[in-house]
């Protein structure tokens, strides 16, 4: 055993009177259900609001600054200005229209506004669902079987040809599905083939004026309806350049409705199915470098600088067939 012959003691540099023990504390870690049930505690919502900046709003009444007069719509004048302000009630009423053309197939742009009071949507739901045949809009083929299609396609053209399609105890079907008259067969009596898919569809599109004549729905009016659609035009500038899937998407059109809708404005092809609404000079400096598969940023910015193209244009363009790598575009 060692015998200690001096003890030392060390004190701190402060005196402990200096610090209050009873100040000193730590917080207790909490874990997330404790701290989302801290959270929904009352007193800590009220705590959040006292410790707000109080904000304060003023009421500008007449012309501001800039000179624009300001004015409190009543609610009659949102409807008569036909402002949606929800899109959720725009999409609804289109919902709606939607379902009024394909119920009554045959309809017309006068008894739609007069229903739905919005003309921007009724035209943009006409030209969706509907083509224009004889001053009336009729809902397309595209919503019917084959065979029903080539049925309605044989009750146009009777239509067409003659104004009316007549139907009598004497008459038959032809391939094309229009109306052959007074077909006799071997035992010299008449035949009857008139099925009930035909009964259907001509009960759609026509109303019987007489014992055997029908005659096409609605009334006449002239053709209001834009089919060339200058609103969807007008997107597909905006998107610069765009396929065919994009252009489905923006109209809801078929696919051969696309294509007649494309050759119809003369759209400038470009490569991978690519299109745009019109012809832009940014275009040849792209065709230059489409053979290439890659090409160097100061190379890009001398073809810009060199040919007076618009910066911003050339680089969208770019970007759609080249991919951005350090200092070069590699082509996609």
């Amino acid at each position: 055993m060692r015998i200690l012959n001096t003890v030392y003691k060390f004190n701190t540099l402060f005196d402990d009177d200096i610090v209050d023990k009873k100040e000193v504390s730590f917080r207790k870690i909490e874990s997330r259900e404790e701290i989302e049930h801290r959270k929904r505690n009352i007193n800590f919502k009220i705590r959040n609001i006292e410790n707000e900046e109080i904000v304060k709003n003023e009421v500008v009444k007449g012309k501001s600054e800039s000179g624009c007069n300001y004015k409190i719509c009543s609610s009659s004048n949102i409807i008569n200005n036909k402002i949606f302000f929800n899109n959720n009630l725009s999409s609804k009423l289109q919902k709606n229209i939607e379902n009024s053309i394909k119920n009554k197939v045959v309809v017309n742009f006068k008894d739609l506004i007069e229903l739905y009071k919005n003309e921007e949507i009724v035209k943009s739901c006409l030209q969706k669902l509907t083509f224009y045949f004889q001053g009336r809009y009729i809902l397309k083929n595209s919503f019917y079987d084959k065979n029903l299609q080539d049925i309605r396609n044989g009750i146009f053209k009777d239509l067409s040809d003659k104004g009316f399609v007549e139907i009598n105890g004497f008459s038959q079907i032809k391939k094309d599905g229009s109306i052959k008259d007074n077909i006799l067969n071997d035992t010299n009596t008449f035949i009857n083939n008139i099925t009930e898919d035909y009964k259907y569809c001509l009960n759609e599109l026509c109303i019987l004026k007489n014992t055997t004549t029908y005659v096409i729905k609605g009334y006449y009016e002239s053709q209001i309806i834009d089919y060339k659609n200058s609103e969807l035009l007008g997107k597909l500038k905006q998107n610069l350049i765009f396929n065919l899937q994009d252009i489905r998407t923006f109209s809801g059109l078929e696919m051969d409705e696309i294509i007649k809708f494309i050759n119809d404005n003369n759209f400038i092809e470009m490569e991978n199915n690519l299109f745009m609404v019109e012809y832009i000079k940014e275009i040849d400096g792209i065709n230059s470098i489409l053979s290439r598969s890659s090409i160097k940023k100061n190379e890009v910015n001398e073809i810009i600088e060199n040919n007076g193209y618009d910066r911003d244009l050339f680089y969208l363009l770019v970007e759609v067939y080249f991919s951005n790598k350090r200092h070069l575009w590699i082509k996609k």
